[in-house]
């Protein structure tokens, strides 16, 4: 009988860099897919569907968690707690061998944890992006400083709680506060002791590491993830080499006539402090330069980031046309990057994980992370964060490359990458 594994992921796109694995999982194992609604679209629904059909996976679910975005009304947090409870019955959940998350801290994963699987049931953590943490921070971590000590002195991963936010208005502060009130009193207490006759509140490092309790193991897909969660799991910490389907070899990526842009979202951008045509001029003139090393390069895809609001969308392809930059087509967004890695020469855009998955699903791709399009969101260390992924980081301002992995010495930098499969046979052994 094979052996069962439970994938937990909220974003179910990020469960698309993982369909390769999954397919290559699911003659060893009985996989079940649980997400949420963020994003979700039918696209999404409609190849998860195909994946079910030919049982690459036993099912999907998708947890309606959201009601707009990243907001959550009473309906829906009641509603979560509906469809789990209905879950539950739907799917024995004690016999998971394995079961995969992103993180503990919201509810529905703290509920399947410790109320659904079985103790026995190994919990692994599941990194599939880029560190998360301030990069001056990842410096000062590089540099030797504590990680207990920068963690706690971080919100949610992400924000150094000693910089002081821009003040808010009163309403945003009235919202912000009957937000917690719902998460913390009417969701975390009030009905989860309905539901399950116990609270679910806030653990002392939720707020800063998004999980108080550790799992068993900690995976990531990054190295610089890897480098932080390594700090504080050890020995339980493994880099994880996702694999790939590519058939490229070095005579055919010069043949190849298409390079694709990956937008970021340009909400990050400074508000009227930039000029929307002048970074589209930056796209453009890099193109040009990658043209002249590749003379059959004629048109640059330009997909957009799966969050990005339509009026930038119209603002954005408005001064492309403005520009008569003919070269450049619109893609759709919900295309897996490792079924289109391989229909370019290059790919290039401002810092982002999908730059680093396109780099690891085509074997002979060059991708390039640019300063002008990045330093202004992430800050003067930006190249950081793709560290040791032979992503090429080019100073388009001053028409250099920066060495990203001069400040890790190369022994920290030579570390093994486990395929996922190989670590999974591993601690089921």
């Amino acid at each position: 009988m094979k052996k069962k594994i439970l994938i937990c992921l909220k974003n179910p796109f990020a469960i698309d860099n993982l369909l390769l694995e999954i397919r290559l999982l699911s003659k060893s194992f009985d996989i079940t897919l649980l997400t949420t609604n963020y994003l979700l679209n039918n696209n999404l629904k409609k190849k998860y569907k195909q994946y079910k059909e030919m049982k690459y996976i036993k099912s999907v679910n998708y947890i309606p968690y959201f009601s707009n975005r990243l907001s959550r009304s009473i309906k829906t947090i009641i509603f979560t707690h509906v469809f789990l409870k209905k879950l539950q019955k739907q799917i024995n959940f004690k016999n998971f061998d394995i079961c995969f998350s992103d993180t503990k801290f919201d509810i529905w994963q703290r509920i399947i944890f410790e109320n659904f699987i079985s103790k026995k049931c190994i919990q692994v953590g599941l990194t599939v992006d880029a560190v998360l943490i301030p990069l001056e921070d990842f410096k000062k971590l590089i540099s030797g400083d504590d990680v207990m000590k920068i963690v706690k002195n971080l919100h949610k991963l992400r924000q150094d709680k000693k910089i002081k936010n821009k003040k808010t208005s009163y309403l945003n502060r009235f919202q912000n506060f009957i937000n917690r009130q719902k998460d913390i009193l009417l969701d975390r207490r009030i009905i989860s002791k309905i539901f399950y006759g116990k609270e679910f509140n806030h653990k002392e490092l939720d707020f800063n590491l998004l999980e108080t309790d550790k799992f068993d193991y900690k995976l990531s897909f990054f190295y610089s993830s890897y480098y932080f969660w390594n700090k504080i799991y050890k020995k339980n910490s493994f880099l994880i080499n996702l694999k790939n389907d590519c058939t490229c070899d070095e005579s055919s990526v010069n043949k190849k006539n298409k390079a694709i842009f990956i937008s970021t979202l340009w909400s990050e951008y400074k508000k009227h402090e930039y000029p929307i045509n002048e970074k589209i001029q930056n796209i453009s003139t890099f193109f040009q330069l990658l043209r002249e090393k590749n003379p059959h390069l004629n048109q640059l895809d330009f997909r957009f980031h799966p969050e990005e609001d339509e009026q930038v969308k119209k603002s954005i392809k408005k001064e492309i046309i403005n520009q008569n930059l003919n070269f450049i087509n619109f893609m759709e967004n919900n295309i897996n990057l490792n079924e289109l890695s391989c229909n370019y020469s290059n790919a290039f855009g401002a810092l982002s994980g999908a730059l680093v998955y396109l780099k690891k699903f085509c074997n002979n791709i060059e991708v390039y992370c640019l300063r002008s399009l990045s330093e202004e969101i992430y800050g003067e260390y930006y190249y950081l964060k793709m560290i040791n992924e032979g992503v090429i980081h080019y100073d388009d301002i001053n028409n250099i490359y920066i060495n990203n992995q001069q400040f890790i010495n190369k022994k920290e930098l030579d570390v093994k990458r486990y395929n996922l499969d190989e670590f999974i046979f591993s601690i089921l052994n």
